[in-house]
Order: C-alpha cells, then sequence, then structure tokens
C-alpha cells in the first residue's frame, strides 16, 4: 500500500497541532491537524501538497471531510483550457459512505451544510472584494451548488 504524508503547511500564525491517518483506496494518507485560531472552525483543505482539518472538525466526521476533499480535487479536469471541479459529485460520493457508515444522516448533514456556509462565507469575501482569481469563482459556484444541495435535504 502507498503513502502519501502531507506537507506541513508553513502559514503564519496557523500551526499544526497534530497528525492524522486515513485510507482510502488503497492509500495511506498522513494529513495534518490545524490550529482553528485563524481558520474556519470547520475547515478542510486539500491544495498543493497539503492534506490538513481544522482541530474544531469532529473527530469522528474527519476522514469522510477529507475523503470529499481528495475526490474533488484529484478529479479535477480540463475543461475548454479551465479546471472543472467536482464538488456536488464529492459530495454525493461522501453521502453514500456517511451513509454506509451507519453514521446519523441528520446530525451529518447539518455539520456539512455548517461547513459549507463557512466555505461559501469566506468566497463570497473574496468575490466581494474583487480579489477572487477564476478559479475562486468557479469553486464558489460549486461550494454554493452543494451547500444549497444540503439545505434541500435538511427541510
Amino acid at each position: 500500500m502507498r503513502t502519501i504524508e502531507t506537507q506541513v503547511p508553513n502559514w503564519q500564525g496557523v500551526p499544526a497541532v497534530g497528525m492524522g491517518k486515513l485510507i482510502f483506496n488503497d492509500v495511506t494518507y498522513i494529513y495534518c491537524v490545524l490550529d482553528t485560531r485563524l481558520l474556519m472552525k470547520l475547515a478542510t483543505i486539500c491544495k498543493d501538497g497539503i492534506l490538513a482539518v481544522s482541530m474544531d472538525y469532529p473527530g469522528e466526521y474527519r476522514e469522510l471531510a477529507l475523503i470529499h476533499e481528495l475526490i474533488e480535487f484529484s478529479s479535477w479536469q480540463e475543461k475548454d483550457r479551465k479546471r472543472v471541479c467536482s464538488c456536488q459529485s464529492a459530495l454525493q460520493q461522501e453521502l453514500s459512505m456517511a451513509q454506509n457508515r451507519g453514521i446519523d444522516m441528520g446530525e451529518y448533514i447539518k455539520l456539512r451544510l455548517e461547513f459549507f456556509e463557512g466555505v461559501v462565507s469566506y468566497y463570497e469575501g473574496r468575490t466581494g472584494s474583487g480579489e477572487a482569481t477564476e478559479e475562486e469563482w468557479e469553486i464558489f459556484e460549486h461550494v454554493a451548488q452543494s451547500r444549497d444541495h444540503l439545505k434541500s435535504l435538511v427541510q
């Protein structure tokens, strides 16, 4: 079995407070647990060789949230010279895995909705300030669709 170790982020003021391990598709991933003081309470990151989760993310759900990130960002595709992410597809797979694991889906969906609300708020700030890149605009649209899907499941 192959092991992929994350880089420890070197962001000013956001220290790693621990490490974790998950196995997905016959690959072992070593990830960072980050201090939450300068992050969203519920944060996951899969970018530039970093796989990380905030320390406030409930431990029993970290693996599924990180698997969502792995699915989403490993399935980016080039389409008309643009990268296309698959947040909704990753969410569907994640929810199916959660259900197969016997997780309380009502509680889990509410937690994921809280997560997506935070991510949407972050990107609303970036897009509203004019600082967002084209890639961030695209991510914002996909994250908002996933949030809306989760909202429909709560109602």
